[in-house]
């Protein structure tokens, strides 16, 4: 039977941990916390990161000693809390709670998100199985994170390249962006570099300080092991006292001391050197410039920071510093004077650093958090589309639809109702509508709604027949307007029987479109502008709510209600230019032609001739009527006038005023009445005067 160690080695490497497959790893909006984990060769380095509203930051870092089997021994759940700081154990398993399935299980109801998102990044396979089943005991999803989360072969990713190297590499671009350098000073001393465009240009990996020294120690007699805490002692007396390593060593520990320090100092020195050849010297006057607003943009690294860290971090980033941090002797003629740059030519001269050296300890859970906050922005990118695509079908939905708005003027035939289609549509501006007079404008899905139903309420506008000057170009053979109205040309059945207009209107009628008044405003005239050109008219019919009028030059159209009054309004202001009325006034009595109401005798005398009305009594629009009318009217030979346009049973008898409500003065030459006209003939004749 298997003791208890060989189950957990055994259980450790049966365990897997997926890697990251996006977007089923991509962490959700609503998670508040995530977890990450860095496997080193001696130590786990954990960071507590705030969720992905706030951009994934790691918020708390700590660190501990690599998991062995004997952890997994006992209950899972007190491991796992005796990994954890206060705040971190508070959240998984609540405040001051005991560490208890039961307590994560209740600690995981009241999240959002029940399960805890734990990412890890590492190459040795035993702590991604030990990890794997301490995460078991608590509701939580567990990814090892891939080489490919970081930094893609597009992007100049090489196999087998480590993802750790990876990982610190993206933390430098999120932090002070492209070009990067990172020194990661661990166990191994490694360099990473990418250009200015986020490719990966490659680095280089040696044997890191304590690994020297152990070397020295353990492969030769009599050189003596020295421990770290013996080295940092002596580089923290270097620097506090000015007291640097000399070149020239008279001391065997100090001697090694120099010489390996030294030669990390040169050899990066020496990288920092090529990279800045590669990628160009430092451009702090464009960061001035550069006021790029696009999110989607490579952050720029203008100042060449050269980012360092690891657990050496610290000393590493000091010896990279000018003078070698005043660790090691240096000369007069060292690198460091090679460390500044002066202002170019018409500039003063002033010392500009060619490059900055800045030390971050937990560089590595910051490339973590851009890696995953790269996926979520790829998701939400995809939301977004899809959203577009679902929106975009939905707003073609619209297009080609009619619609309606009421706007503050009026169009020609004084409708303020106007009608358009949708023809396209803005992610800002909205919906383009394109009206029928031409015009477009945008509108948003809110008034849009509004106008859909407008046009339901109104439909379209109602056709007409509409006079326009073009119909008079188009036909040139035409006599124009203005000469038609000077010179009239004479009807050829100008001798017969016509029912005319009358001279003048005594009163504005009510303007009525429902019943039998409607048909009153049969044979009226009336008067319309097209463009300058008065063109006069008759109404002839009235039917559905609409007048129909034929315009003297033979075009017809039909009126509204809002028409005819305007018709009617103009009319009366230019009733004395309707060559119409100057015709009928320009016409003269016949001498002899005695009233129609009379008869001359033989005799001279007048007597009074019984008309119908006074026998008969007719009913109005009666066919006898009519025939009366006709022939009453044959027989005038003196134009209509309001005083003889009715008839009367008797003889005339006195010449009548015209009535008060006379629209127009008539003009200084009266013209004479149908009585005067037969007192004058009588007189010439001899006869006596009419009774």
């Amino acid at each position: 039977m298997p003791s208890s160690t060989q189950s957990a080695a055994s259980a450790s490497k049966t365990a897997t941990v997926p890697q990251t497959k996006w977007p089923d790893a991509t962490p959700t909006d609503s998670e508040d916390q995530l977890v990450s984990i860095v496997c080193g060769n001696s130590h786990l380095h954990w960071a507590f990161h705030n969720g992905v509203k706030n951009d994934v930051n790691p918020a708390l870092f700590w660190r501990t000693p690599l998991l062995i089997h004997e952890d997994l021994e006992g209950p899972l759940v007190e491991t796992l809390s005796r990994h954890l700081p206060q705040f971190a154990h508070d959240y998984i398993f609540g405040s001051s709670s005991p560490p208890s399935q039961e307590a994560a299980q209740l600690a995981s109801s009241s999240r959002d998100v029940p399960r805890l998102g734990v990412y890890i990044v590492s190459s040795n396979s035993d702590q991604i199985g030990y990890l794997s089943r301490l995460w078991s005991c608590v509701p939580s999803r567990v990814f090892q994170m891939k080489g490919d989360d970081f930094f893609t072969k597009d992007q100049g990713r090489y196999d087998r390249m480590g993802v750790d190297r990876l990982a610190v590499l993206r933390g430098a671009a999120e932090i002070h962006g492209f070009p990067a350098l990172v020194f990661d000073g661990g166990t191994a001393t490694t360099y990473t570099a990418a250009d200015a465009t986020g490719k990966v240009l490659g680095g280089g990996i040696g044997p890191g300080l304590r690994l020297k020294f152990k070397a020295l120690g353990d492969r030769t007699d009599a050189l003596p092991n020295i421990a770290p805490e013996e080295v940092l002692r002596r580089v923290a007396e270097a620097v506090e006292k000015r007291k640097p390593l000399p070149t020239f060593a008279r001391d065997t520990k100090e001697a090694i001391m120099v010489d390996v320090l030294g030669e990390l100092a040169l050899k990066g020195r020496d990288v920092i050197e090529r990279w800045l050849e590669v990628v160009g010297p430092s451009e702090v006057e464009e960061a001035k410039k550069d006021d790029s607003g696009d999110s989607d943009a490579l952050k720029k690294n203008f100042d060449r920071a050269v980012l360092v860290t690891g657990g050496d971090g610290d000393i590493l980033a000091q010896l990279l510093q000018p003078n070698r941090g005043g660790i090691v002797e240096v000369s007069a003629g060292d690198l460091s004077s090679s460390d500044t740059k002066t202002a170019g030519k018409g500039k003063a001269k002033t010392a500009t650093p060619k490059f900055q050296i800045m030390h971050s300890k937990h560089l590595i859970h910051y490339g973590i958090s851009s890696a995953i906050m790269n996926q979520v922005r790829k998701r939400r990118k995809a939301s977004e589309a899809k959203a577009k695509v679902q929106k975009e079908d939905e707003n073609q939905k619209f297009m080609g639809q009619r619609v309606a708005k009421i706007f503050a003027v009026e169009d020609d035939d004084g409708d303020n109702v106007f009608r358009g289609s949708i023809v396209g549509f803005h992610k800002t501006n909205g919906f383009l509508v394109k009206y029928d007079d031409g015009d477009k404008e945008h509108v948003l899905a809110e008034e849009l709604q509004g106008m859909l139903k407008l046009y339901r309420d109104n439909g379209e506008k109602e056709k007409k027949t509409r006079k326009t000057p073009a119909k008079v170009k188009q036909q040139p053979e035409k006599t124009p307007p203005s000469r038609k109205r000077a010179e009239p040309t004479p009807s050829p059945s100008a001798g017969k029987a016509k029912s005319p207009a009358p001279a003048a209107k005594k009163a504005k009628k009510a303007i009525v479109i429902k019943g039998k008044e409607a048909t009153e405003y049969i044979t009226d005239r009336v008067a319309k502008d097209f463009d300058g050109e008065i063109y006069f008219g008759t109404i002839k019919s009235y039917k559905g709510g609409f007048w129909h009028v034929r315009y003297d030059d033979g075009d017809e159209e039909d009126y509204d209600e809002k028409d005819l009054k305007r018709a009617l309004r103009l009319y009366s202001k230019v009733e004395n230019d309707d060559p119409t009325t100057k015709k009928k006034r320009g016409r003269q009595p016949k001498a002899a032609s005695p009233p129609a109401s009379t008869k001359a005798t033989k005799a001279g005398k007048s007597e009074t001739v019984a008309t119908p009305a006074a026998n008969k009594k007719e009913t109005p629009g009666s066919s006898s009527s009519k025939k009366r009318d006709a022939a009453q009217t044959a027989a005038e030979a003196t134009p209509t006038t309001p005083e003889n346009s009715k008839e009367k049973p008797t003889g005339i008898k006195e010449n009548k005023k015209p009535t008060e409500d006379k629209p127009e003065k008539q003009p200084d030459t009266k013209e004479p009445n149908a009585v005067e006209i037969a007192k004058k003939t009588n007189k010439e004749n001899g006869d006596k005067k009419a009774p």
